[in-house]
């Protein structure tokens, strides 16, 4: 996979390309998620982070979103969960990112259970002055998530969200937005979503 990429670099024109640090614009990175859980007794967690830094010659950034929910009701009830999560960049040259989803269910002790889990993680570069010949170079993939159980929430209704975000450069810009939402012996859900940019 390295060695069509370095082949890409050679060939790139050392011209600024449209979108770089060159014309004024830089690299932006948006990245978040959700999880819902319904049940009686539910609990849903996200946490993001997120990282773009200015090293002069190339800004990079790093981030990951991870999201969860579990929910248990009694046998006659509906319990439900449910995750996602994203991850994308604007003004890079190259651009990984994997991802990973699951979701389970099943019963315990007469109840009903359900537990869904979202992973992204990306990886963004922006080379100054660099033209690459077929635009942007972009790697996604996907990982198989390893096996895991469904972990039965406690009783209560429980959303959690933790961001942590860094932007460094001499133009920079972060904005967080987050919402968690309880409903006693119904719901719980949780969203978050951060953008990073520098120029």
């Amino acid at each position: 996979m390295l060695k069509p990429l370095l082949r890409m670099l050679k060939g790139a024109h050392n011209a600024e390309k449209p979108g770089s640090k060159g014309d004024g614009d830089g690299l932006q990175v948006t990245i978040g998620g959700e999880a819902t859980a319904v049940g009686e007794a539910t609990q849903t967690e996200g946490h993001v982070e997120l990282r773009v830094v200015d090293k002069g010659p190339v800004t990079f950034a790093t981030g990951s979103a991870k999201f969860t929910g579990a929910a248990r009701s009694a046998s006659e009830d509906t319990a439900y969960a449910s995750a996602s999560s994203f991850a994308f960049a604007e003004g890079a040259d190259i651009v990984i990112a994997s991802s990973s989803q699951s979701s389970r269910a099943g019963s315990h002790g007469g109840d009903a259970l359900s537990a869904a889990s979202s992973t992204t993680r990306i990886f963004a570069l922006d080379i100054e002055s660099l033209d690459l010949p077929k635009g942007p170079i972009t790697l996604t993939y996907t990982r198989r998530p390893g096996h895991w159980s469904i972990e039965e929430p406690t009783d209560g209704n429980v959303a959690l969200a933790s961001v942590g975000a860094v932007a460094h450069g001499d133009s920079s810009f972060v904005g967080v937005d987050t919402s968690v939402i309880t409903v006693e012996d119904q719901l719980s859900t949780v969203s978050a979503i951060i953008v990073g940019e520098v120029a």
